[in-house]
């Protein structure tokens, strides 16, 4: 997994790019210090939103423990974009329990955009900043399938 954020027109854009295995523990620590540096500059994470893109592979059960200790009650605007089933069915329940979470297909980038309220003019050097995250990693085949 790699993460990182930065602000994409009026919106700062957490993101987390995961192969089809869970993040290590290296991996989660760094993406917490991350959503504490977000949270540190957008109290109450208004004005920042969540993206995940994944081959499959999402945190383990602790490590989901772990970002809700850092995160409290907050729950973030948040995008999922997968082609996996298993992925798209967590993600769709998720939802239902009342998170405001869409899940997108890669070749649908264009709407988890707007699920996340980017603007038109930011959503390329988004896709391009997770593109370039995402090479290095091995087989992610779903960070390069990304389209607007």
């Amino acid at each position: 997994m790699v993460s990182g954020w930065s602000v994409y027109g009026d919106r700062a854009v957490l993101w987390a790019v995961h192969t089809n295995q869970a993040p290590t523990s290296s991996e989660w620590l760094e993406y917490l210090g991350q959503v504490r540096e977000v949270i540190g500059k957008y109290p109450g994470l208004i004005g920042a939103v969540g993206l995940a893109v994944t081959d499959g592979g999402a945190p383990n059960f602790e490590q989901r423990a772990a970002l809700v200790n850092v995160t409290g009650k907050i729950r973030p605007v948040t995008a999922v974009v997968s082609n996996s089933r298993v992925v798209r069915i967590a993600t769709t329940a998720l939802g239902a329990l009342g998170y405001d979470i869409g899940v997108f297909a890669p070749e649908k980038f264009g709407e988890a955009c707007e699920h996340l309220r980017i603007s038109v003019d930011s959503r390329q050097k988004l896709v391009e900043d997770v593109q370039q995250a995402g090479a290095g990693l091995p087989r992610c085949a779903t960070v390069m399938a990304l389209r607007l």
